[in-house]
């Protein structure tokens, strides 16, 4: 080999070695940019529907659960929005379960959890989505007869929202003959 091709094949070995340019990466990082920008609102969009859509579903599930064990039973099961406790959802009127949600045997029928009365199942609900007790009567609480009944006349509506996303929006519809069902929106048919 002459010193010709030695330098020849140097700065070929250079040029395959060199890489990107700061050019090159700075065009990168715009495109990706650019693609982040897009795909942020979608995702937000997509996680939102996501805690509705589970937490609606997990509230259909307290209510066919509350529905069996008040048969099981033979009544006095109560289906109540949890105590505030240290949740950052808002929770302050009767109608608003944003707190949680506890199924407990009322041995005693008074409507209250006692410290003797089991809690049978607790749901908590995701920071910033709403749930919402649309039914007739007290917001605060359901009552469960022996036949798996809500409050004697089992039409139930709850609706759940995500802060700031109306596209999430979901309800949890109880008709009075019992049949739940999770739709899409606000509003139960």
């Amino acid at each position: 080999m002459d010193a010709m091709s030695t330098v020849h094949m140097s700065n070929r070995t250079r040029a395959a070695q060199r890489g990107f340019t700061l050019i090159e990466a700075m065009v990168v990082m715009v495109i990706m940019a650019i693609l982040a920008a897009i795909a942020v609102p979608s995702m937000r969009d997509l996680i939102a529907g996501y805690q509705t859509r589970s937490t609606a579903d997990n509230m259909a599930a307290m209510i066919a659960y509350a529905k069996m064990e008040a048969i099981r039973r033979g009544g006095r099961v109560v289906l109540v929005k949890a105590a505030a406790g240290n949740s950052t959802n808002n929770c302050g009127t009767n109608q608003r379960w944003s707190c949680g949600v506890l199924l407990y045997a009322d041995l005693d029928a008074d409507n209250v959890q006692d410290a003797n009365e089991p809690t049978l199942r607790a749901m908590d609900v995701p920071t910033n989505v709403n749930l919402m007790n649309m039914s007739a009567g007290n917001g605060a609480f359901l009552t469960f007869n022996r036949w798996g009944q809500a409050n004697g006349i089992n039409a139930l509506d709850f609706r759940v929202t995500k802060t700031g996303v109306a596209a999430a929006d979901r309800s949890v519809c109880v008709s009075s003959g019992g049949r739940i069902r999770v739709v899409d929106g606000i509003v139960c048919p």
